[in-house]
């Protein structure tokens, strides 16, 4: 499974590496994406996070999805 595409808008800005796959379904037990794998916090903030910031919480994603996104605290 690919986990980054990129997503851009017509305002010129650049484009942004997101791991969303258009699958946005929040788990209630682990209130993670079931989709991504990403937090809501994650999710709301992605597109104010430095570029090094988003690869970091991506390297963490596959592991979150393997693990059956096991619950995190970070909201």
């Amino acid at each position: 499974m690919a986990m980054a595409s990129r997503t851009g808008n017509s305002l010129g800005k650049a484009d942004i590496e997101t791991p969303c796959v258009k699958v946005c379904e929040i788990d209630q037990a682990t209130r993670l994406c079931t989709g991504c794998g990403r937090s809501l916090a994650e999710i709301a903030t992605w597109s104010t996070m430095s570029r090094g910031d988003r690869r970091r919480i991506m390297a963490m994603l596959r592991e979150r999805i393997g693990a059956g996104c096991k619950k995190v605290d970070a909201e």
